[in-house]
Order: C-alpha cells, then structure tokens, then sequence
C-alpha cells in the first residue's frame, strides 16, 4: 500500500522524516512501514562529475519491499548508527559508469565531498519503485547529511515532506482498519497544529493504482496499432476472397473428386497460416531493427528515463497471438465461402462470371475496414489539434529566445544560501562578459517544468480573507534573479520585473501574476500592495509588478495565483544559471564553463541546455502522441486506399463485357468514370458514415490524452471522413481510367 497526504502544501502527497517515523510506530494494522525520498547527487569518478538520482530510504526498505539483490545485501536496522556512510547501487550504474569491477563491494564511492562504502548491488533489470526513471543509489536516510549537509535538518523538520511512504498490511488487517487508523492519526495532528494538518488527512491506496493510468495510456495507442492490424486482415481478407474465386472451379473439382468440407477448410487455413507467417517474419526483421529507435520517445535530456528494448519470450508468444488472430481473421470470410462449394454450378461458370459473383461480401469488408480507418484519421486529427493548441499557450516564455540554461547546486559544495548568491551573481556578471551575451539572469525553475510542481507557502494579503476554514492563501512560488522576466521574454504588465536594486539590504518586494493581481485586488491597481509570506520567518513584501499568467508545471493547467520573489532576499543553494545570446545559445556552453570553473574549479555544470530544448520538453507528450497517431492514421489510410483499389479494380475487371457494351451502345467516357467513381464514391461514403458513428463511441478513450479539444471536436471528426473521401476517389481514379479505355469489340468477344 502507499500512504499520502494530499493538500495544497504537498503537491504530491508526500511526507516528511518524523511523519514517516509516527506512521510507522503507531499504525499497528501495518507492517513494513518504508520511506524513500529522492535527490540528486554528484558522482565524482576518474575526474569526472556526473549528476545521480540517489534515493534517501529508511533501512528495511529491500527486505519489506522484495528488491533483489544480486551482489552484497541490503540495509539493516543497526547500519542507522554506524558513523561510515553505506550505498546501494543499481546494477546498471554498476555496469556502465563503475566498470563492472568485481570486487565493488567493500569499495567506496564519491558522492558529492563524502565517501560511501558500497553494501550491495541491486539486481539486473530494477531500476526503482518508479518504472520509469532510474534510480542509481540508495542511501540511508539517517546519512544523507554525510552527501549533503542540510538534509540533516530536513530530517528532523515536519515540515519537509519529500518522502513517499509504502507498507504491508499486517497479517489478518483489512484495508478498513487500516484507513480507520490512519484517520485516527490525522485528526491528532489536525488537533495539535491545525495551521498544518487542518482539512488534509492521510489516505492508503493499493501500490499498483498509480500505474494504471499509464497502462491505459499505453492500451490507447496499442488500440490504435490494433485498429490498423484489423485494416490490413481486410487487405489479406479481400484478397484471398479474390483470389479463390478464380479457383472456385479447382474447389469444385477437389469436392467432386471426394474431398470432404473438413479437408478444404484445412487447406484454405493452412495457406492463410502461410500468408500470416511470411508476414510475421518480415515484421520481426524490420521490428528488430526499429527498436534501436524507441529511445527516442524518451522526452529529451532525461538520460535517467528507462525504455526497455528487450526483444524476450513475452514479446515472443505476443506476435504468435497476433499471427493466430490474423490468421484467423484473413481466412473467416474465405473459409465460410469456398469450403461448401457448389459442384455442379462452380464447374460451369467461367471466370469471370464466378468473379463477379457475390463480390458484395468483399465490398462488405472494404467498408468495414474504411470505417476503421475513419476512425484511426479521427484520433489522429485530434491528437494533432491538441498538439496545435498547446503550441499556442503562453507558457511564461518566449521560445524564440536565444537562451542556455545551466544547472548548478552549490549547496553539494557544502555553500551556504548566502555564499550561494555570491556564486551565482558572480557568474552572472561573468556571462554579461562574455561575447554576444545580452543578458543573464537566474531562477530556481523555469514555466511548465514538469517535473518539478512548484514550491508552496502561506500567503497572507491585507484586507482579503483566505478561503473559508483555511488560515493563509497557499500559493505557489518561483525565487528568480535580476532581468529574468526580461531574459525569458515574459511579459510585464504593470509596474516592473526584479531587478539589481531588489538586493538583501533593499525593501522586499515580490512580483504576481496576472490572475493574483485580479483575484485580490479586482478593480485595483496591485503596484503598492502589500503581502505577506509565511515561511520560517514572515516577511511582508510590496508588490512592484504584475506579470502575464504563465503555466507552473503543466500546459493544461488553468492559470492560478503565482509570486516571482527575488533571489537576493531569499537565497537557495540550487538554481538555473539562464544566459541570452545573440547567436546560437548552444555557442556560450562552453565558455561559460570556463566562466565557473575560473570561480571554483570543483563546481560541476550538471546541466546544459537551452529555452528552446526546454520548450521541446514541455511539448515532448503531446508531439509524441500527435506523431504516432498522424504515423498510425497514414498508414491505416495507406492500407484502406490499398484495399479500395484492389476491390474497385476486381469488380471493374469482372465487369469488362458490361462496360463494353455500354461503350459500344453510346456510353462516353465520361459516363464510365462517373459509373466506376460512383462506386468507389459510394463505398468511401458508406464507410466514412459508419467511421464517424464508431468514433463518437470509440475517441473518449483519448480524452485524457487531449487538451483544449473535446474528443467529439467536430473538425477532427470532418476532416477525417473528407480525407478518407479524397483518398478513396484517388484510389478509385486509376481503374476508372482504364475502364473508360475499354475497347468494345474486343471485350465483346471475350468469354
């Protein structure tokens, strides 16, 4: 089970150090109480610097959960007290940035300025209780001030919540009791400190819930796949349907000559079985070769994400099922038609005839499969049409700015805030030197950062009540340098940005936004006002400017109240060094390394990038799902025009002695195409009606997927039969052509 406590304060439902520990002593219906919280730290190794995610855990964390260990062991309960710091490592980091030295437990590790004897190695193929992205170390809680010397207060404040919290029911409990338990805590702390635990309590909820939402995520495309798997059965349907009329007198003469149902069935599967193979085969040579492209599906920069392109037994007896289903769909309609044939009647057509005969089951199945393919171009509109409308969102920045971003903690450095903000304007003022430089600035997070949700605080405004049964407003908030609203090419409403004269000494000021200024201040000019910001200390700080609504960590979010406060007046020992170029941002990564290594050789950059990457970044999801839907939809549609042609084609081919007689008896070319693209039209039409029906039903499954577009957007849902439409006239175009050139008397004269 997972334990949280969701509240405007926790964003993530998180818990601190000492609320983790009163759970566990207390919650009598759990066992296994663990705590895992995570950071980032420095590995030092061979003189290189490289950033890792080290996860802070309570110490029986492997043996509650079931983590394997492959070498060593994990923690126990007495290496609390030990005063030598001990890790657990991934295998993976093990492998790859370790060498795989056999002998690396009992060695020891650099993490940022400390030591760490490694204890164990986890098993291959764990990467952490997140599935997604990696975790390189384990570290015990207790010494994590040994990697960075703050966290040791942290761990005692209950108010630092940044650890998730798991355990076990106890033997006999039901969840029930449990949730009953936990309630009984909850209304405790609301009772000691109500300012902190008033209308938030904490909640148990089954492990594996979280990941059902990225499963469904996941069976959304695999559907889509799917649906295109259905288009391409058609194919191979119609086809082999095509193909055993022109056999029907083979079939006709194997009956007559004993033949029984049973044996013609089997024939006609095996061969489909044969067809289904021969596809598979290819299909797996090619799909071998495109895995080495899945990594690309990795948002950019997230070295620490996991994609697993493991081609094993699973992803084996997969395509086997798939080649069973496909199989079986390309041969129902062939099976149910040829395995009884009719003797006498089937040895005395001739081909054409038996041809033609009952093609209305092929055109059956060519419509099916154009609604299917409505229904995957409807999915692909709007996944593009949410794509469209993110890309117009004003995030909180422009991303035509020319800006490189740069990644530095000089808390690891054991720096203070203080020293912290000398560091960082120093390196400033150093990047304002160097060539081609505009500006510089510096903030603890960029707009729509997703992966970090923004830091909250108790707001209190002069005159305005907080909402009813709260104490203060909980708002979020961003601690930025001088110039960033102009580096970022965020827009200033009213008033001013922070700039140098905001320093320590100066009168603290903050800057809002948009959807602040008006929420408590309608009416009103906001230059002037005051708030007041609850934290360790309270400060009250004049309002000098109002700035346009950005998004805080995602573009579907609806704007909210935001405060800018200057870095100067409240200093952190982490930021982003952010630097506008005239040319390519890319061009000052280099020299603005030199930059800082110059100020402390032993700094680590452990991120380079740019506002542009950045903006890729927060688009990452909604561009990826619009480029599998947009591939998925062309090739679904790519397949339908395929089978439209081959059955306009068969049936026009059948119909040759017809269409010569028309021509012969005055028909004009013209009228031909008209007969031969009316058909086609007819088909198309019929499809797009059924397509558009199922798509009512079938596109809700995209609604989580979508943002700023309904799934029963009327556009999508237009453009997606137009297309299909279009396509089909084009496909039906060339047998139309070549029917209006039929040559009467030679026609006739065929059987």
């Amino acid at each position: 089970m997972r334990i949280t406590r969701p509240s405007p304060k926790t964003v993530f439902g998180l818990l601190s150090y000492p609320e983790f520990r009163e759970v566990a002593g207390q919650a009598s219906r759990l066992s296994d109480v663990v705590a895992i919280g995570g950071r980032g730290v420095t590995l030092n190794q061979k003189g290189e610097t490289q950033m890792l995610q080290v996860q802070y855990v309570s110490p029986t964390l492997f043996e509650a959960l079931g983590i394997p260990i492959a070498q060593g062991r994990g923690f126990r309960a007495e290496d609390e007290r030990s005063e030598a710091p001990l890790a657990v490592i991934n295998h993976q980091l093990w492998q790859e940035r370790l060498g795989g030295k056999p002998d690396v437990v009992g060695s020891a590790i650099r993490l940022n300025d400390a030591f760490f004897t490694v204890v164990g190695v986890t098993a291959p193929g764990f990467v952490g209780l997140d599935r997604v992205v990696r975790s390189d170390v384990y570290v015990l809680a207790e010494h994590a001030r040994f990697a960075v010397a703050s966290l040791a207060n942290q761990l005692i404040d209950r108010s630092s919540r940044w650890f998730e919290v798991y355990a076990r029911l106890a033997p006999g409990a039901s969840v029930e009791q449990a949730r009953r338990q936990l309630d009984v805590l909850s209304a405790r702390w609301a009772k000691d400190d109500a300012s902190q635990y008033a209308g938030a309590g904490l909640r148990l909820a089954a492990f594996n819930d979280e990941y059902r939402g990225g499963v469904l995520q996941g069976a959304v495309f695999l559907g889509l796949v799917l649906l295109v798997l259905l288009v391409a059965c058609a194919n191979a349907a119609n086809l082999t349907l095509a193909r055993n009329e022109s056999r029907r007198r083979e079939l006709a003469v194997r009956a007559a000559l004993g033949a029984s149902r049973g044996r013609l069935v089997r024939q006609l599967l095996a061969e489909s079985l044969l067809l289904s193979a021969g596809g598979v085969v290819v299909g797996l040579v090619v799909a071998v070769g495109l895995i080495s492209l899945l990594p690309a599906l990795v948002p950019p920069g997230s070295d620490a994400y996991v994609v697993d392109t493991r081609f094993d037994v699973r992803l084996l007896a997969f395509v086997g099922l798939l080649m069973a289903v496909s199989t079986a769909l390309v041969a129902a309609a062939p099976v149910w038609r040829h395995s009884r044939p009719n003797v006498v009647s089937d040895l005395k057509q001739g081909q054409a005839a038996s041809q033609l005969r009952n093609w209305s089951a092929r055109e059956l199945i060519l419509v099916s499969q154009m609604a299917v393919t409505v229904v995957v171009l409807i999915a692909a509109g709007l996944l593009s049409r949410s794509l469209a409308h993110s890309a117009r969102i004003d995030a909180g920045f422009d991303p035509g700015k020319n800006v490189a971003t740069f990644y530095i903690v000089p808390g690891l450095r054991h720096y203070d805030a203080e020293a912290s903000l000398r560091f960082f304007e120093g390196a400033r003022q150093r990047a304002l030197t160097l060539p081609g430089v505009v500006r510089a600035t510096y903030a603890i997070r960029l707009p729509a950062q997703a992966n970090e949700a923004g830091w909250a605080a108790d707001f209190f405004v002069p005159g305005v009540n907080p909402p009813p049964g709260e104490d203060a407003f909980t708002i979020r908030y961003d601690i930025v340098g001088p110039d960033y609203f102009e580096t970022l090419g965020a827009r200033i409403l009213k008033g001013r940005g922070v700039h140098e004269i905001d320093g320590p000494s100066g009168t603290p000021v903050a800057v809002v936004n948009r959807t602040f200024a008006e929420r408590m201040w309608p009416g009103q000019d906001p230059i002037g006002k005051r708030v007041v910001m609850a934290g360790w200390r309270r400060v009250e700080r004049e309002i000098v400017g109002v700035a346009e609504d950005g998004r805080i960590a995602d573009l579907a979010e609806p704007p909210e109240m935001y405060v800018y406060v200057p870095f100067s007046q409240m200093p952190q020992g982490f930021a982003l060094l952010l630097v506008e170029t005239t040319g390519r941002p890319e061009s000052v990564f280099g020299p603005m390394r030199n930059r800082i290594a110059e100020m402390d050789p032993e700094m680590a950059v452990l991120e380079t990038s740019t506002l542009e990457a950045h903006r890729a970044s927060v688009l990452f999801e909604q561009t990826r799902d619009a480029q599998i839907g947009a591939s998925v939809g062309l090739l679904g549609l790519a397949l339908g025009m395929v089978g439209l042609y081959g059955v306009i084609s068969l049936v026009t081919a059948a119909r040759t002695k017809e269409i010569g007689l028309r021509i012969a008896l005055g028909a004009r070319p013209v009228d031909v195409l008209r007969l031969v693209l009316g058909r086609g039209l007819r088909l198309a039409v019929t499809g797009s009606l059924l397509g558009l029906a199922a798509g009512l039903a079938g596109t809700r499954v995209l609604a989580s997927r979508l943002h700023g577009v309904a799934s029963t957007d009327a556009v999508s849902f237009a453009g997606g039969a137009l297309f299909l439409i279009v396509a089909a006239l084009a496909a039906s175009t060339i047998p139309a052509l070549r029917a209006s050139r039929v040559d009467p008397m030679a026609s006739i004269r065929e059987e």
